[in-house]
């Protein structure tokens, strides 16, 4: 990162700090996205393992540099993107004086373990609640992928809709209305 990039970054956190709009809120968490999984029982109780614990406080500390001074927590419905980042396993690349390069086997997307829509969301929204939103229920809509990149990280847009905000709802709306003709079209 040289010099601008970096008096420009300072710049944009400041903004976000100073700024008096909160109906939306961009952040980025650098590192190893957390896996969670089912809580675990043992001993008569229920708990979750530290690997966990220690990846969701991970999380808030880095989530907070992004947080103005005066936040008050998203209580409306939320629309929500975000993309993880994956670092491309070692397999991926050539041996020797190819160890740079990209096999041409070497798969564009993700599609291995963990899996998007349960371990990883859940962490990220679970860490949310109480801290950035009220509830992960006020989710109403999300927009979320996996891509290679160098390294780990999670990239987070938090949108909450305002009173009569009809966007989210004509997209769905049109989405099923379409999913239908051709269902029809089908004979199904």
């Amino acid at each position: 990162m040289d010099k601008e990039e970096i008096m420009s970054h300072n710049l944009f956190d400041r903004a976000m700090r100073e700024t008096n709009v909160f109906n939306s809120i961009y952040f980025k968490i650098d590192g190893r996205p957390v896996v969670k999984q089912s809580v675990r029982f043992g001993k008569g109780r229920v708990y979750q393992t530290r690997k966990i614990i220690e990846g969701e406080e991970m999380y808030r500390k880095q989530i907070d540099k992004y947080l103005p001074n005066n936040f008050n927590i998203l209580t409306g419905p939320i629309s929500m993107s975000v993309v993880f980042v994956m670092k491309r396993p070692k397999s991926d690349f050539g041996t020797g004086r190819n160890s740079n390069k990209l096999k041409k086997s070497a798969r564009m997307y993700p599609t291995t373990r963990p899996d998007l829509s349960d371990n990883l969301m859940k962490a990220l929204c679970d860490v949310m609640n109480d801290f950035i939103i009220e509830d992960d229920k006020q989710i109403i809509n999300v927009n979320s992928g996996e891509i290679y990149g160098e390294e780990y990280c999670i990239y987070v847009y938090l949108k909450e809709l305002k009173p009569g905000d009809q966007g989210v709802k004509m997209f769905w709306e049109n989405f099923i209305d379409l999913a239908e003709r051709n269902l029809k079209l089908r004979g199904e």
